[in-house]
């Protein structure tokens, strides 16, 4: 099974194929999908610093 990122990922790829083919008229999808990506990535890595400030503290109350 594919990764969020993978997926967003593969559909930014395939948006930047279509602005190649068939010009500015899919740009905002590609910068759409350029936005779900970056999301994406800023929820990974707020887990990520969330789960090490956790593990750093201990148990939490």
């Amino acid at each position: 099974m594919q990764s969020d990122e993978q997926l967003c990922r593969r559909a930014l790829e395939g948006a930047a194929q279509l602005v190649e083919l068939y010009g500015e008229e899919f740009l905002p999808l590609f910068l759409r999908l350029e936005e779900e990506l970056e999301k994406t990535l800023g929820q990974r890595t707020a887990v990520d610093r969330a789960l090490a400030l956790a593990r750093k503290g201990g148990r939490a109350a």
